[in-house]
């Protein structure tokens, strides 16, 4: 498995998830989307996140920074909580797995959580690199007590 902390940081993956919501909108307005782009996607995604190992463990051997990242995207676009590393594991596979299997026949429902799971992943990505002063967690708390 990859250095997942560098691959998550990373400008490519960042714009990679990007461009993935951009082909998921696309198909989602009727419009001819690069399934290529949402493949490679998720076969990045898995590789960062282990979820190529056996099911038990995926994110295991991720490393934390990633697993953080996916897992706050995960909470924000399926507006569910993700409490355990099996949450984390089991909404990734939701989201992966069907554009792995039939990339070019998503339904409206699973394109539209790959588009707010992939914006979400992309804005995680970019607070990952901001300095912890920017934190918006840290931001927040520091309002709340102020």
């Amino acid at each position: 498995m990859e250095n997942a902390h560098a691959v998550v940081s990373g400008k490519s993956f960042a714009e990679l998830s990007l461009r993935a919501a951009e082909e998921a909108d696309r198909q989602l307005r009727g419009q001819n989307a690069r399934t290529d782009v949402l493949r490679e996607w998720a076969t990045r995604l898995s590789e960062i996140s282990g979820l190529g190992e056996t099911a038990e463990m995926a994110f295991l051997q991720s490393d934390p920074d990633a697993a953080d990242v996916i897992a706050r995207a995960l909470d924000e676009a399926s507006n569910k909580t993700i409490d355990s590393v099996s949450d984390v594991n089991l909404a990734t596979k939701k989201i992966v797995g069907p554009l792995l299997d039939h990339a070019e026949r998503l339904s409206n429902d699973e394109l539209r959580l790959l588009r707010q799971f992939c914006l979400a992943l992309h804005r995680a990505i970019l607070a990952l690199r901001l300095p912890p002063m920017f934190d918006p967690d840290l931001v927040d708390e520091e309002f709340r007590r102020g």
